[in-house]
């Protein structure tokens, strides 16, 4: 039969320690013999006791909770990032309290309000605000945050790879291949004026900088979101060897679709697990985003607060969709 659930203070007397003991026992703390330990947490499960989380985080002034504001998860970069950052926060024994911002400033600024009103241990924030003030913002809550995707100010450290420098060396890899006209994919910059696309906006300029070594190459901009596809859907008619650069793999799955049965190059960036098992070929940069997720809470989690973001190496992937 199942027992009534007992609180704090009952276990506490039930098992003939302090209250302290209690806290060692059910938070793995050490300074308790692990007799002692074992007949804690077995006296805590026969009487069906549950750890009251808030009042924990009341009386410590922080959380065993990690919070993270997401854009969407419809994109899977976002989902395996996301995934990545939950196994590792539970591997250190967090759990991971999920937000969306759905791209909309407003949700953004309530999502991290709300993590810090409940004591969250640290935010991993994946933010669309451009306002330059938002960071001075940020930074006067106590609670650790850590950037992912675009960068918010250099007084928040920023987990990711050198998004210029990506699209540098996969533009000149794309240019090495001698194609005639080259469209680089990115109706995101659109955007540029009404949220906060730094990691776009950076991996444009690495596009720009290459282009600029080879003058002699044409190349279009599709960053009109309402024409774009339009667009693309004529290259194959327009003569000439043609590749598109995409600057999200979002994109890439369109261009895969479309081109398939065509000689135009495809370069993607970012190359998520799922992408790589149905284009195993596919030429892109490989985005590390497990390891960055993994990175991401370890630094927000680290009793040394530093300013310090931290760049992984970008890998370049030699596929067959561009030849």
């Amino acid at each position: 039969m199942r027992k009534d659930k007992i609180t704090s203070d009952e276990l506490a007397r039930l098992c003939g320690v302090s209250q302290g003991t209690i806290d060692r026992a059910l938070n793995n703390r050490p300074g308790i013999s692990p007799k002692t330990k074992q007949k804690v947490l077995q006296m805590a499960k026969d009487h069906g006791f549950i750890k009251n989380q808030y009042a924990s985080s009341l009386s410590r002034g922080t959380s065993n909770l990690i919070g993270v504001v997401m854009l969407n998860l419809k994109n899977e970069f976002f989902s395996q990032l996301l995934t990545s950052i939950e196994s590792t926060a539970r591997s250190f024994g967090y759990t991971t309290a999920i937000m969306l911002s759905d791209n909309l400033e407003q949700v953004e600024r309530q999502c991290v309000e709300t993590l810090v009103g409940m004591n969250a241990a640290g935010i991993l924030l994946c933010s669309v605000i451009p306002d330059p003030a938002y960071g001075k913002q940020l930074l006067q809550y106590s609670t650790s945050l850590v950037s992912l995707g675009n960068h918010i100010c250099g007084e928040i450290p920023h987990i990711g790879i050198d998004d210029c420098a990506a699209m540098f060396d996969s533009t000149r890899y794309v240019l090495r291949h001698s194609y005639d006209h080259i469209y680089y994919v990115s109706p995101v910059l659109s955007r540029s004026s009404k949220e906060n696309i730094d990691a776009q906006t950076q991996r444009f300029k690495g596009f720009e900088k290459a282009m600029a070594l080879q003058p002699s190459v044409h190349y279009t901009v599709l960053r009109d979101p309402d024409t774009y596809q339009s667009i693309l859907k004529s290259i194959p008619a327009n003569g000439g060897r043609s590749a598109v650069i995409c600057s999200s793999d979002s994109y890439t799955i369109q261009c895969l679709q479309l081109f398939k049965n065509s000689d135009v190059g495809i370069m993607g960036f970012d190359n998520p697990t799922m992408l790589r098992r149905l284009y195993p070929q596919l030429s892109t940069i490989s985005y590390p985003i497990d390891a960055i997720g993994q990175l991401a809470v370890k630094t927000v989690l680290s009793p040394v607060k530093e300013q310090k973001s931290h760049y992984l190496a970008h890998t370049l992937i030699s596929g067959t969709t561009i030849k």
